[in-house]
């Protein structure tokens, strides 16, 4: 029996033109569903540059916004929901879905309850982790990790079911307070998108050789992108032929590059600053390098970790969060303590040493990847999303009161209003 179609509504704070993790997880997934026959209407904030989409049956729909001013490729949104609403209900959409606890999302949560829809959320990101939100409200607001969970507690315990992309996630939500319905379901990666015939290219473009050692993701502070530096400096004295590549932007790039112009294998760390998505897995990068490696303790999952799996690199990560249940400790890779550079330094010293244990890792990873596939992912979801779909119109979900603007302010007296201090003059 066939399954029913549906439209679902995809609500979002970030999204294209911005490259990040939620983008490339949200395009994934709507593209997919879409190619089953399923409608999906994709809501962000005001897009500042034109933004096509990837599929005859994805809609977009913006939310007006503004910039703010203190975090790169952020957006105050609107708040009202009479006019969004109504051209949803006249859609039909069937289900609604939340990637992130911001105002858009609020949004999404108000809209679902109005006209009676079940409600998904997705946890993407651990904004509760200090290196995040203090980077994210760049000290004007003070927080701790116990509001920032009470404020996204908000948002997901509003939802009638929340996804998480690894089982540690899911059991941080829970431990910290998320009490609605929990289950892991990867992020998941397309294998057809890959193609490294340019990888010769790639190499010749940025003066690389055999020993490469790439990052791919946001430079920012959250992903402890020093530490990488560090433990690759201390590597390339051992072996002065290795490079490390540094794929992305972020808030923090011209900071994280002067750091790495002080270290003494400086000529040999590339920042190639950002490549959209679409370009990157056809540009050959992957291809190009001998192993993947990321310091980040923040990692829900982490997509790049699944696409550097995929092409067959080695990884060596933080043994934190998602990237535990991503790289399988001397099968696919390496993991290490937090934060520590020895033991970094010496995982990718192992690596890129020992061209054996290079294949082993590669034909290991290859085959783990693929329960990760999109195809997989989407029959899940697909699943998922019909079973919620029943069993809220038959009643057997309890009905929930919608999100309040009024609790979300309420939260404010959970954080603390911090001006910089006066610089007097001598």
């Amino acid at each position: 029996m066939e399954k029913r179609k549906l439209h679902i509504a995809i609500f979002t704070d970030s999204y294209r033109p911005s490259i990040n993790g939620i983008t490339t997880s949200i395009d994934h997934l709507s593209v997919r569903l879409a190619e089953r026959g399923h409608k999906i209407t994709i809501i962000s904030p005001t897009i500042t540059d034109e933004v096509h989409t990837l599929h005859d049956n994805i809609s977009l729909m913006t939310v007006p916004s503004l910039p703010a001013s203190y975090y790169e490729e952020f957006r105050w949104s609107s708040l009202r929901t009479s006019r969004l609403r109504e051209k949803l209900r006249e859609a039909e959409v069937d289900l609604i879905h939340f990637m992130t606890p911001i105002f858009t999302c609020y949004l999404g949560i108000k809209i679902a309850r109005r006209l009676d829809l079940p409600l998904v959320g997705t946890y993407h990101t651990l904004i509760a982790d200090p290196a995040y939100y203090e980077q994210l409200l760049n000290s004007i607001v003070r927080a701790t990790p116990e509001s920032v969970w009470y404020y996204t507690n908000l948002y997901y315990n509003a939802a009638d079911l929340v996804t998480a992309p690894t089982q540690n996630m899911v059991n941080l939500l829970e431990k910290n307070g998320c009490t609605t319905e929990k289950i892991a379901l990867s992020n998941g990666i397309d294998p057809s998108v890959f193609d490294n015939s340019r990888s010769y290219e790639i190499k010749k473009k940025y003066g690389l050789g055999d020993k490469v050692v790439l990052y791919v993701g946001r430079v920012s502070l959250e992903k402890n992108i020093n530490v990488l530096i560090d433990a690759f400096d201390k590597a390339n004295e051992a072996l002065p032929d290795s490079q490390l590549l540094i794929v992305g932007d972020g808030p923090k790039r011209k900071e994280i590059e002067k750091y790495a112009n002080r270290k003494s294998s400086a000529s040999r760390i590339i920042f190639t600053g950002m490549i959209p998505h679409e370009e990157l897995v056809k540009s050959g990068i992957f291809g190009a390098a001998r192993l993947f490696a990321t310091a980040s303790e923040t990692e829900t999952q982490g997509i790049t970790l699944l696409e550097a799996l995929h092409n067959g690199l080695p990884c060596v990560g933080a043994d934190a969060l998602g990237v535990s249940e991503t790289i399988i400790h001397d099968k696919t890779g390496y993991l290490v303590p937090p934060r520590d550079v020895h033991a970094m330094t010496e995982s990718l010293l192992k690596i890129l040493q020992d061209e054996e244990l290079q294949d082993r890792f590669s034909l290991e990873a290859r085959h783990w990847v693929k329960q990760h596939y999109i195809d997989a992912i989407i029959d899940r979801w697909e699943s998922i999303y019909i079973d919620l779909v029943s069993r809220y119109r038959s009643g057997d979900i309890e009905r929930k009161d919608y999100l309040h603007i009024k609790q979300i302010f309420s939260t404010a007296k959970q954080f603390k209003i911090g001006l910089p201090p006066v610089k007097h003059g001598s």
